[in-house]
């Protein structure tokens, strides 16, 4: 497929749904004009879902100026494949993914801007207590990590990512400056620079980047 992704194809809006709460994907895109429950009703019942209203939705319709689909990501009929491509990929970096930081106060300055300057919605924490709590509260899909924390190791260990294994959905950054301390390497994630973290994130994001 020119998209290069891995697409599931479904024909109808309940059908969806249930796909949607029985697995885990990166975004959807979404006809309005289907038999039965039409995609209006799909975008609102996912809305308001708290396990599913963070999941980009890509709306395919003829009615592009609906009121209904203001502030989502929409693509006119009859469908363009570079504009799709484009809007998908903008919409799986940008959308709703979350994105949780466990770093020190220092580092916040220093990195906050950047993921902000991509568009990246985060959370950040400073310990891995607080971490660990707010993925009990939340689901995130990415972590970034500094290795500068108290016990970085044990924080990447302890976190739950919707399941996802660590290597894939998580990214430990350095200031070049503190020393990495046992145990982290023998995880076997990259470390990269924090200058580098918020386009790794980004790479990340968008299925570009294979640790």
């Amino acid at each position: 497929a020119p998209l290069e992704i891995q697409a599931t194809i479904v024909t109808s809006g309940e059908e969806a749904l249930q796909k949607l709460r029985a697995e885990r994907y990166d975004a959807l895109t979404l006809d309005i004009l289907m038999p039965g429950m039409d995609g209006f009703e799909v975008l609102r019942q996912m809305r308001a879902d708290p396990e599913l209203r963070a999941t980009p939705i890509l709306l395919v319709s003829v009615f592009s100026g609906r009121g209904e689909l203001a502030g989502e990501w929409v693509v006119s009929k009859p469908i363009d494949a570079d504009e799709l491509r484009d809007v998908l990929a903008a919409a799986v970096r940008a959308g709703r993914s979350r994105v949780l930081v466990v770093g020190r106060d220092a580092m916040q300055a220093v990195l906050e801007p950047a993921l902000d300057d991509l568009g990246i919605e985060h959370q950040w924490e400073t310990t891995g207590a607080a971490a660990a709590r707010v993925c009990g509260e939340r689901r995130f899909e990415v972590a970034l990590i500094d290795v500068g924390i108290r016990n970085p190791a044990g924080v990447v260990q302890a976190l739950d990512l919707r399941g996802r294994r660590l290597r894939r959905a998580v990214i430990v950054f350095s200031d070049g400056v503190t020393p990495h301390p046992p145990g982290i390497e023998r995880l076997g994630l990259e470390i990269v620079a924090v200058e580098h973290a918020a386009q790794a994130l980004l790479a990340t994001l968008r299925g570009e980047r294979d640790l």
